[in-house]
């Protein structure tokens, strides 16, 4: 749990690496299975 809490305040402290990261995520939801909530 701490280094879930690290991460977080890390990337709430540093807009362009979340922004970078939710970009990523965007890109790869279509494609990836993880978001396949048919399978699931």
């Amino acid at each position: 749990m701490k280094e879930y809490e690290e991460r977080a305040v890390a990337l709430a402290e540093n807009p362009p690496r979340l922004e970078a990261l939710a970009n990523k995520l965007k890109a790869v939801r279509l494609t990836c299975p993880l978001f396949d909530t048919a399978r699931w």
